[in-house]
Parts: C-alpha cells; sequence; structure tokens
C-alpha cells in the first residue's frame, strides 16, 4: 500500500483484489448501499466454523439482525458485568499470588495464554451462564478449529479436498459435531427450563431465546423466528467473533501500557479516583473511565484485531472512480489504513479531548477509525468496550506492570503475539 497508493490492485490467480484504504471509499464498500458487494463465501468450511449473522444476505440477515440485537442492549448487559468482573478478579489475584512469591524480585508473566483464558471464561459466563463449563469446552474445541481452518483454506484451491479423508479434515469434521452436540444440549436445557418459567436471561442465550420467542409472537407466526440451529450458529460465531479480536486487543494494551508509563499512571490514577482502591467495576463508574477508553480506542487505532474485511462484487460496479466486472473481482476494505498522508496527519492530530468527551463519530469520521462492532453491518459482538474496561480497571487499580517485551517471530491465530509482560 505504501509503494502502490491508497487504492492498488493483486491478483489471485485469476482474480483481481483491490485493496482500499481511504475511509470514505471503506464506508461505502462497507455499507453496499447499492447491492454491488457481498460477503466471500467457503462453503462446507465455513459452516464447520460457524454459520451466524455474519455469513447472512439480504433479508435472512436483518431478521437475524433484529433478533440478535436485543441481547446487547445497555440494560441486558448491565447484568452481565459481575461475570466480566468476576473472571477479571480471579485472573488478578493470580497475578498478586504469583508476585508474592517472588518478593521483591521482578515476576515475569507470560501474558497471551492468560489472555487467552480470560476471553474463554468471559465469553462462557456471559453466553450460557449457569452452563459455563460446558461453554468452556465450547471455546477450547472452537480453538482448535480455528487453528486447522487456516490450515486447510491454504488448500481450498483444490478441487474437493474437503472430501478427502485427510487428519486434518477428519479431525474439523469430529470437532464440529462435537461443538453441535454440546451447544444443542445447553440450548434444549434453557428451552425446556424456559417454557417452566424456571430460567433466567441474564446471559446471551437467554435473551436471544427470550428475543426470538418475542419476535415470534409479534410476527404471528413460527417461520419469522430463527430455527436451534440458528441459534447454534449464533452461539459459534460469538465465540469466533470475540475470542481472538479481545485476546489480542487486551495483550496489546498490556504492551502498550508498559512502554508508556505515563499513559499507565494516568489510567491507574483515574481507576483509584473513579471505583476507589477495592471499588467493584459498574457501569456507572466504567462509564466515567474517559482515559482509560481512551487508551483503548488508541489501541485499537494502532493494532487493530481485525486487518481487512473482504467483499466480492456480483454486479458491475465503480469505485474510487474505477471501474470492476461482475463476479470474481474482490474488495478488500483495510480497517488500518496506512499513517502515512492525510489519513496519519490527521489521525496525530486528534485530541485527546475528544476522546475524553466520547466524540467517537467525529474520530471516525476524520481518521478512518472503524471498530468492529460499529458501522451498517458490524456484528453486535461483545459488547463495545465492557470487558475491556472492566479487565482494565480490575488490573490497573492493583499496582504497576512494566518492561513489557514481545518476540517478534511469535506466532498467534490472529497473527500478532506479543506476550510478556513483568509486573
Amino acid at each position: 500500500m505504501q509503494e502502490h497508493g491508497k487504492m492498488s490492485i493483486t491478483w489471485f490467480g485469476p482474480v483481481p483484489r483491490v485493496t482500499i484504504t481511504k475511509p470514505e471509499l471503506v464506508r461505502e464498500v462497507l455499507s453496499n448501499k447499492f447491492g454491488h458487494f457481498e460477503k466471500l463465501k467457503f462453503g462446507r468450511l465455513q459452516r464447520m466454523l460457524h454459520n451466524g449473522v455474519g455469513n447472512h444476505e439480504g433479508e435472512k440477515w436483518a431478521r437475524h439482525r433484529r433478533i440478535i440485537n436485543p441481547a446487547f442492549h445497555l440494560e441486558k448487559l448491565k447484568r452481565m458485568l459481575p461475570a466480566f468482573a468476576a473472571c477479571c478478579t480471579e485472573l488478578v489475584q493470580r497475578w498478586e499470588g504469583l508476585a508474592l512469591v517472588a518478593g521483591d524480585a521482578p515476576c515475569e508473566v507470560d501474558v497471551w495464554p492468560d489472555m487467552q483464558n480470560l476471553t474463554g471464561d468471559v465469553i462462557s459466563r456471559a453466553a450460557f451462564g449457569s452452563s459455563y463449563l460446558e461453554g468452556r469446552r465450547v471455546f477450547q474445541l472452537q480453538g482448535e478449529q480455528l487453528e486447522l481452518f487456516l490450515l486447510a483454506m491454504t488448500k481450498m484451491h483444490i478441487p474437493g479436498y474437503l472430501l478427502l479423508p485427510t487428519k486434518v479434515n477428519r479431525r474439523m469434521k469430529q470437532i464440529a459435531a462435537e461443538i453441535e452436540r454440546v451447544l444443542k444440549g445447553i440450548v434444549a436445557k434453557r428451552e425446556n427450563a424456559m417454557r417452566a418459567g424456571e430460567a433466567t436471561s441474564d446471559d446471551l442465550l437467554g435473551v436471544l431465546l427470550e428475543s426470538n420467542m418475542a419476535h415470534c409472537r409479534d410476527s404471528k407466526g413460527a417461520g419469522m423466528g430463527i430455527t436451534t440451529d440458528d441459534v447454534i450458529g449464533e452461539c459459534k460465531l460469538f465465540y469466533f467473533a470475540d475470542a481472538e479480536t479481545t485476546s489480542v486487543l487486551l495483550t496489546w494494551t498490556m504492551i502498550l501500557l508498559c512502554m508508556h508509563p505515563e499513559w499507565q499512571d494516568r489510567a491507574r490514577e483515574e481507576v483509584l479516583r473513579v471505583l476507589g482502591p477495592t471499588g467493584t467495576p459498574d457501569h456507572d463508574g466504567l462509564s466515567r473511565l474517559k482515559v482509560v477508553t481512551m487508551v483503548l480506542y488508541e489501541v485499537l487505532r494502532l493494532y487493530t484485531p481485525v486487518m481487512a474485511i473482504h467483499r466480492e462484487t456480483y454486479k458491475p460496479m465503480e469505485l474510487g472512480g474505477g471501474g470492476g466486472p461482475a463476479g470474481g473481482a474482490r474488495a478488500a476494505a483495510a480497517l488500518r489504513p496506512p499513517r502515512q498522508g492525510g489519513v496519519g496527519r490527521r489521525r496525530r492530530q486528534v485530541q485527546a479531548g475528544e476522546v475524553l468527551r466520547g466524540d467517537l463519530q467525529g474520530i471516525r469520521r476524520r481518521t478512518g477509525v472503524l471498530p468492529l462492532w460499529v458501522g451498517p453491518a458490524g456484528y453486535p459482538c461483545m459488547p463495545a468496550m465492557a470487558p475491556y474496561l472492566v479487565y482494565l480497571a480490575e488490573a490497573g487499580g492493583q499496582g504497576p506492570f512494566h518492561d513489557g517485551v514481545y518476540t517478534a517471530g511469535a506466532y498467534g491465530q490472529g497473527g500478532f503475539l506479543p506476550p510478556w509482560m513483568v509486573v
């Protein structure tokens, strides 16, 4: 992109791919107002990983989105904060124990696996509540499935490859079957409890089933809701969309705070002032953590967990003054535009006060910052900043962490792995 400009063309065999970094063109591609773009389809391979709202188009996408949205309303999310806080408290207490054992010597912590475990705990508790242990198993299986998915992607160009009884293909089918079995069991138990009037809606699965039932009643037709298989697909997508993005964001946040101790001090001072030395994070307190929120947005800008979103043309189209054929051409909307040029200058000129005032709309308009959960087709994934704020409030209020280093050759599922921190 630095050599060929804000719009560049590469070829994947006979398929041209246009990489776009201009914020206004990225918004045009993702909004798809004129119906020129559709999501990439991976068929059987993608269904093994997830089959949620992120795969759908048109009316089916709209129906699923209407049913899913209530699960991410503010009042629903407030009920999940105790679950977020419990997971973060367990991790911080474990780190405190390691520091006590080390005494006056520095205590080195491998942050990456801890962030992965924390993410799995938070997602499982938020998604399934009392069925947390079963949800934890799904999280582990989805992580393994993602690794196998990336391996299979390198051989997708071989016709019929997924039908071959290779070791990877057999294991992927086994994992998909086990995930289906576990999730069907959880959903069936919850539906039976709801019919008996015993279930609560303090987790995402309960809210999703409750919203689906309400939608069916309002629409006066059973066919207007989503099926059990659809619910399972949304649960799998929730794990897939949130697991890696959350752990990568939290890990990079820790590393950047180690690299910039002055901002770590400002964030800790704010946490102690707003929540107190032993305060439990709640919604009112988290909403006043302006510096912590600003730190998270800056990490998203510098090290976005999602590098690009791909779309495929199926109608003749024109984008940025150039034309494209119907079918075959792909547009890659880069969510991390280069820091050089006008966008880079505008990003460096963003004033801290804008973020402190919560003026995210203005910042996005000027700099192209596009978090995963925003936009006309953004996935309503783990509620914006809630779990990240809870974690930083818990960890940041305990004491300094410093001397962050990372291994350039390390590899994680998200492609980034800055693992080490000293507490």
